[in-house]
């Protein structure tokens, strides 16, 4: 079972975009439970929920700074192991194309066949980043 963490801008300006998700992922027979992100959104509690229901596998929806804000939410506790994935709704999706697709249908493609690769993260004053270019 998934976890889809969906931001709340979303919902409000992706609306279609959302009914079409739904509607692939019904399709290829995903499930999962879907959170919405607000601002005031409790995301440290939702994940531990998550867990403790025996879901493994985190979906950001959205945009970059939606699959920042939920993989560092999760890091900050890494007591646990789970796979990650995001789905890019609208741009940037710079992260979207690190984990090889970029589109939100090759994401779907890509939950639906669980295929998985492991990626770097680096840590800098207390936040996790996604390591694609070093410049010296």
């Amino acid at each position: 079972m998934y976890a889809y963490f969906i931001d709340d801008w979303v919902y409000n300006n992706h609306h279609r975009k959302l009914d079409r998700l739904d509607l692939v992922l019904t399709q290829k027979g995903i499930q999962g439970r879907k959170i919405k992100l607000s601002r005031l959104h409790d995301l440290g509690g939702s994940i531990k929920d998550c867990l403790s229901s025996g879901i493994k596998t985190f979906v950001a929806v959205g945009s970059d700074t939606t699959t920042s804000r939920v993989l560092n939410s999760m890091l900050k506790d890494n007591n646990f192991s789970f796979s990650f994935a995001c789905v890019p709704i609208d741009e940037p999706r710079a992260i979207a194309r690190v984990f090889g697709y970029g589109s939100m249908l090759e994401a779907v493609d890509a939950l639906a066949v669980h295929r998985t690769s492991k990626i770097d993260i680096g840590l800098l004053n207390k936040r996790h980043y996604f390591v694609t270019a070093a410049v010296f």
